[in-house]
């Protein structure tokens, strides 16, 4: 499958999911649907997009971070497994430094 087609497929399925959201958002504020949609345009969809750069760049650094650790390794070796935690109080002061500190902390 070609890289454009992947990438489109994706986009399309978060866009849809993401899309469902917004609307039904907007239809549950109160005032106007137009002031509704005005607000997502001006503040939620930037911070969407700074969500998602932050999202992938995190994810391929943690891809490349994987396939790092396989370089060498025979596919065949009885290496056991690493199991982890996530530090939610260190993710969070992390997070809250980029996409959604720039827009404090909601959207």
């Amino acid at each position: 499958m070609s890289l454009s087609r992947l990438i489109g497929q994706l986009f399309a399925q978060l866009a849809d999911s993401e899309g469902e959201l917004m609307y039904t958002g907007a239809l549950k504020q109160s005032g106007s649907f137009d002031a509704a949609v005005d607000q997502l345009g001006n503040e939620t969809l930037p911070f969407i997009e700074d969500l998602h750069t932050y999202v992938w760049r995190r994810q391929l650094a943690a891809f490349v971070a994987r396939k790092a650790m396989q370089v060498g390794r025979h596919p065949d070796s009885a290496d056991g497994a690493t199991v982890g935690f996530a530090d939610i109080s260190g993710f969070t002061a992390l997070f809250s430094t980029d996409a959604v500190g720039a827009h404090g902390g909601a959207w």
